[in-house]
């Protein structure tokens, strides 16, 4: 996908701000998504890029964790994309899992933040 179409579809759906999950943000095969280029393009269409790396993949799971999908390396950025969902549903009150926040260990506060809870900053 070319930057120009995904600043686009950004635009279509409205988002103001980028929150950029990947561990490791740099891509050979499109080097159009790696962190200093994707910076430079979104600030020129006045969205915000913010690099949450901590949220990103690369995990292994615990030998005794329930969830066995963060076992297969293809499944990390599935993972974590679907927690930030559920984090912000919950952070916004809405329905959904409170506990992806919150779950002893296995909830984000725990697993990627020291039991730091964290906010995100509003656009203005």
């Amino acid at each position: 996908m070319s930057i120009e179409r995904f600043v686009a579809l950004l635009h279509a759906y409205g988002i103001e701000r980028l929150a950029d999950i990947r561990t490791v943000p740099r891509s050979r095969r499109n080097p159009q998504f790696n962190d200093a280029a994707l910076a430079v393009a979104l600030k020129a269409e006045n969205i915000d890029y913010v690099p949450l790396s901590a949220l990103g993949g690369l995990r292994h799971a615990r030998k005794d964790s329930p969830n066995t999908g963060w076992r297969k390396s293809w499944a990390c950025a599935d993972a974590s994309a679907e927690a930030v969902r559920l984090a912000l549903m919950a952070m916004k009150g809405e329905m959904g899992y409170p506990s992806v926040l919150t779950a002893p260990y296995y909830g984000l506060y725990d697993a990627r933040f020291g039991g730091r809870r964290f906010e995100f900053q509003k656009c203005s």
